[in-house]
């Protein structure tokens, strides 16, 4: 490979760091027709090598062409994490008078990270924009309260809907009973005689791979599933597979309760076999709980099954914010930038130092410039980032931590049609079409389509469209390359093909046709768990990202440090809110803090402390057993916004637009009309 010299590059992309509004907001994700890749930074292609990319002024040292700015305080990294850290952080350097500054750097040409918004075609009559994303995509309103309450505090109207389910395993198929508005948890219906070996079935109710022994069972309403995971996280003692009950001190770890167990698998799969039988492992990797991926790949068992007993309580209801998710880093924006922030895009961090200057502490190398940082560094990259793409004194001692190296990646693909929002769609007659908001998944595994969601709302009834792929390690590559195939030769037809006779297979029944618009995006790391070896717990990573380095005023923000929100952007937002509640404790900038963030939490209390005992319906206000509905949330029933006879919104949709509150006697009843 020819050399080109640091001079040269840095001249060629000086113009780059300066964008538009428009531009650092979205950049690259205005951009339709395929895979809309971010940026892995500045990168220049020597022609006389091929297309080999040489990154630019990979040596800290050559400071001749970098323009200095010197900053307060720097955030690495403009994703969920770093834009709520910049949000927080000027907000309240703004309300105690100081003139501190505060500056944002980003690899990509945009800002939001997995806030991966895509622009829809919109119908006639419609103002406003419709989006959909390819990253994250919604919210939940039990386990994940820093990111219900940021989405109320900005003003962000959000359409929630319960999941109703259709289970495929083994060649099998099953809908599962339909779940009312009334209801918090969707009908799992693995507990299917179909789904189990066909020559035990007459061993009912659940054949052999399921024995009535230990009393589980029974105590579960004749619930395999059920009684699988609450031996596996640890709420019940009895293995319902052996009936005998568990033993720390046992020899073979499938003899010892699940805590104990899960330190001799490399898998969460391997885990499940060593502590069930095979094939009752088989049909609980076919039920909703994680992704099929997660069980075979080398992920830390013990790690997962602690990410597990807060997933078992996150509710079956799901609310997805009007503009997408890249609208609460749009809000982000808009309140940094009102608050003094400079945002440098296209500037990926290279060397990260201690000063020599004894005005500063620290000094970030980007391709054109060098930040002199005088207060406090904010690193909201993965570790992977940390790992593999810095240098520095400062990462070399991030990287002797054995903490700053446990996340483990997972990759994802995803594939997103949208059919002509001027016509009904399809799949309407799949869900409640008059009554509507009641959302219908498929997931198990059928073909490589481990999980399709057919999302409804009103906001989605007017875009009518799906994400059609979201598939993990399990299909990663036969997509992967799919993608790459048609973004190469700017030809999408191949993997339409492909993702139409998935979806056309799994709804025979209906006519599907052809997509006006096609998008895919391949995540090498969706989300992040633990390596299968480490000893590490979930605890103990997010603690070192609050003080990764003893002495330094350093913090590790975002998803692969908050393992136990892993698939979920709140772990962004805890990492966010630990360094910053933490590490300015007591300071006047940390009371102002702490102040921004109290009255956060009196948005909405956590849903633990609302309904402990998960009783409660949507809406209900009773005293230990409440559920409330924050005046940005619009929940079903919307069959008053319906035609009754297409399913289409009537008179069009306007922002916040909902039918009140669902009107229950208790949880899973509605009252009668």
């Amino acid at each position: 490979m020819k050399v080109i010299h640091c001079a040269l590059a840095v001249l060629l992309a000086a113009s780059s760091s300066a964008k538009p509004d428009s531009a650092l907001r979205r950049g690259k994700a205005d951009k339709v027709g395929g895979d809309v890749n971010d940026s892995d930074g500045i990168t220049i292609t020597d022609s006389s090598s091929g297309d080999t990319p040489l990154s630019i002024c990979s040596v800290c040292g050559d400071d001749t062409h970098r323009e200095a700015v010197s900053v307060d305080y720097l955030i690495i990294g403009a994703g969920p994490g770093g834009m709520s850290t910049s949000a927080d952080l000027s907000k309240a350097i703004k309300e105690i008078g100081s003139n501190q500054t505060v500056a944002v750097i980003e690899k990509s040409d945009y800002i939001g990270g997995r806030y991966f918004d895509v622009d829809l075609k919109t119908p006639d009559g419609y103002d406003g924009k419709l989006k959909s994303g390819h990253g994250a995509l919604r919210t939940n309103p039990s386990t994940f309260p820093h990111l219900r309450r940021q989405m109320n505090e900005h003003g962000i109207q959000v359409y929630c809907s319960i999941f109703n389910n259709r289970l495929t395993a083994r060649g099998r198929s099953a809908s599962c009973d339909l779940q009312n508005e009334c209801h918090i948890f969707g009908n799992f219906c693995s507990d299917r005689p179909i789904f189990v070996d066909k020559t035990n079935t007459e061993q009912m109710p659940f054949g052999a791979a399921f024995p009535l022994d230990g009393g589980i069972l029974e105590r579960t309403g004749g619930d395999p599933e059920g009684a699988a995971y609450l031996y596996i996280l640890g709420y019940e003692t009895i293995n319902p597979a052996t009936g005998n009950e568990c033993d720390n001190s046992a020899e073979s770890p499938s003899d010892q309760c699940p805590e104990e167990a899960c330190k001799a698998a490399t898998s969460w799969r391997s885990f499940l076999q060593s502590q069930l039988t095979h094939e009752y492992a088989e049909l609980v990797e076919a039920m909703n709980y994680g992704f099929f991926g997660d069980f075979a790949a080398a992920f830390n068992a013990c790690s997962y099954r602690d990410w597990g007993i807060r997933e078992y309580d996150t509710l079956s209801i799901n609310c997805y914010p009007e503009g997408g998710m890249s609208s609460l880093t749009d809000a982000h924006y808009d309140q940094s930038v009102n608050n003094n922030v400079k945002f440098y895009l296209e500037e990926p961090a290279i060397c990260i130092d201690r000063s020599k200057d004894t005005g500063a502490l620290y000094e970030v190398r980007t391709p054109t410039k060098i930040f002199s940082v005088k207060e406090f560094l904010f690193m909201s990259a993965p570790h992977s980032e940390i790992l593999h793409n810095l240098n520095g004194d400062l990462i070399d001692e991030l990287k002797e931590n054995p903490l700053t190296n446990v996340a483990k990646g997972s990759p994802v693909t995803v594939v997103l049609f949208q059919w002509d929002p001027e016509t009904p769609s399809w799949w309407y007659d799949a869900i409640d079409k008059e009554g509507g908001s009641y959302s219908y998944r498929t997931y198990g595994d059928l073909d490589c389509f481990s999980r399709y969601e057919l999302i409804d709302t009103p906001y989605h009834r007017q875009h009518n469209a799906q994400r059609v792929v979201y598939s993990d390690a399990r299909c990663f590559d036969e997509w992967k390359e799919l993608i790459e195939y048609s973004d190469e030769v700017g030809d999408y037809s191949k993997l339409t093909e492909r993702a139409l006779r998935g979806i056309r297979s799994a709804y025979p029944e209906f006519d599907i046709p052809e997509p006006i618009f096609v998008s895919a995006k391949v995540w090498d790391a969706g989300w992040y768990f633990m390596k299968p070896h480490s000893t590490a717990t979930n605890e103990e990573v997010e603690a070192h990202a609050v003080n990764p380095i003893s002495g330094e005023n350093v913090c590790l923000v975002g998803d692969s440090w908050g393992l136990k929100y892993a698939a979920w952007s709140e772990s962004a937002f805890v990492t966010s809110h630990n360094c910053l509640s933490q590490r300015f404790s007591g300071s006047a900038l940390g009371i102002a803090l702490d102040s921004i963030f109290a009255e956060r939490e009196s948005i909405v209390a956590d849903y633990y402390e609302n309904d402990p005992n998960f009783a409660a319906y949507p809406g209900e206000e009773a005293e230990g057993q409440a559920y409330p509905i924050l005046d940005n949330e619009n929940y079903a029933p919307f069959g008053c916004m319906y035609d009754q006879e297409d399913g289409s919104v009537v008179n069009g949709f306007k922002s916040g637009q909902n039918c009140g509150p669902p009107q229950c006697v208790e949880q899973g009843v509605p009252i009668e009309a």
